[in-house]
């Protein structure tokens, strides 16, 4: 699937191991009427793709996702909510990055990540 149809990044601020996004979600994307009809959310799978994808972009790497350690979805993303702060922290150990994200907007906080990637 192309990630460029289903979400959009801005506003990017990134030190060395770390990255900050602002991102925003296609309503019309298909995904949705299967994500439910008449009450589309974002899909946990989908919220890690773009995770995924915004790690990649930023190290410049193919790094596949090796192992989820801790993962909390506390509170539901529609793609109404609009300007959601992905940030994310990373440590390169070993060929393997250690990575934390949070996705909030402002003090709520909606998923919580930890996992690790191998390079490829």
């Amino acid at each position: 699937m192309d990630l460029k149809q289903f979400y959009t990044y801005t506003n990017t601020q990134s030190t060395d191991n770390e990255v900050s996004v602002t991102i925003n979600f296609n309503k019309e994307h298909p995904i949705y009427k299967g994500h439910f009809p008449n009450n589309p959310v974002v899909p946990g799978i989908m919220q890690i793709e773009i995770i995924t994808d915004i790690l990649r972009n930023k190290i410049q790497e193919t790094a596949l996702l090796k192992k989820v350690t801790n993962i909390k979805y506390l509170n539901i993303i529609t793609p109404e909510i609009e300007n959601l702060v992905l940030e994310i922290s990373y440590k390169l150990v070993d060929d393997i990055y250690k990575v934390k994200c949070n996705i909030k907007k402002e003090e709520r906080i909606y998923t919580k990540f930890s996992g690790q990637y191998s390079l490829l």
